[in-house]
């Protein structure tokens, strides 16, 4: 895996994620200008905000949706690849199995998502949530690579779950789905910058809840705002909008959680392993002496 951020020098690494960071930010920036300039010709819905609120079947389902993938998790952390991520003792080869397998923990919670929809007619979160989860395990690499992953099918759900039955029609799917809306565009730019956020991060700092909440509930806000502009009616969205958040917020903690937990196992074994060394040398320093007596 490439090198993180937080082992070169700390203000040269800060500098460089901050500016890419603004670079990718500007890239969403002139993407929701696109957009905007493009189809829609009504003034930005400020009204809906005030349909901001909390209900309590919005936020069930919303938790309901993460399940699925935090399930996912909990079994990829009783891995020894999850355990050598987390830890920093990366092994050749550990980086591509990681990617792999978050894009494959994606397209299942996709699927999930999926059948949800169809059977409650809501999808309440953004469908990113495996996308932070690469970015804080993974770096920018991962992220990106995740986030295109969900860009392609967040676009697809929407556009065989949601739409209308028909024949697929690959240029209405890639120019309208993908490169006309915002809603699965900012994958990318979410995979790309909590990465990038991540990795000036001491990895033993990375997993702690509050710098994990935070990067997710920040970008989170920014996507959300990109979102908003980019909408001819946010009626709906708005009213889902913290209900979503606040499921994202106990999925975040979830992982850090698990996270934390085997970072502490592993700092435990390599303390009992420490110790183990220590007594045996003292042991063969005991023996040496009585040998020369």
């Amino acid at each position: 895996m490439h090198e993180p951020i937080s082992q070169r020098n700390p203000t040269r690494s800060l500098l460089s994620a901050v500016l890419w960071v603004l670079v990718a930010t500007a890239i969403l920036l002139l993407w929701v200008f696109f957009i905007r300039s493009g189809h829609l010709q009504v003034p930005i819905d400020y009204e809906s905000v005030k349909e901001l609120g909390i209900d309590p079947f919005h936020l069930g389902a919303g938790i309901q949706e993460l399940l699925g993938p935090l399930i996912l998790l909990l079994l990829l952390s009783r891995t020894g690849l999850f355990k050598r991520v987390v830890s920093g003792e990366l092994r050749s080869g550990d980086s591509v199995w990681l990617i792999l397998l978050m894009v494959a923990i994606h397209l299942i919670y996709m699927l999930f998502q999926g059948w949800l929809i169809e059977t409650i007619s809501v999808q309440i979160t953004s469908g990113l949530f495996v996308v932070l989860v690469a970015g804080m395990l993974g770096g920018w690499q991962a992220g990106l690579i995740v986030g295109g992953t969900a860009t392609l099918s967040l676009a697809y759900l929407n556009y065989a779950v949601w739409g209308e039955p028909h024949p697929f029609n690959l240029n209405e799917y890639l120019g309208w789905q993908v490169l006309q809306s915002i809603d699965v565009m900012v994958a990318l730019w979410f995979g790309a910058v909590v990465g990038i956020t991540s990795e000036v991060l001491p990895s033993r700092q990375r997993f702690n809840i509050w710098p994990t909440v935070t990067i997710g509930l920040v970008s989170s806000l920014i996507t959300a705002a990109a979102i908003f502009f980019t909408r001819a009616e946010s009626y709906f969205f708005m009213e889902i909008l913290l209900s979503g958040l606040i499921a994202s917020i106990l999925a975040w903690a979830a992982f850090s959680l698990m996270a934390r937990s085997v970072q502490n196992e592993a700092l435990r074994q390599q303390a009992e392993s420490a110790q183990l060394d220590l007594a045996e040398a003292n042991l063969n320093l005991a023996q040496t002496r009585l040998a020369l007596t």
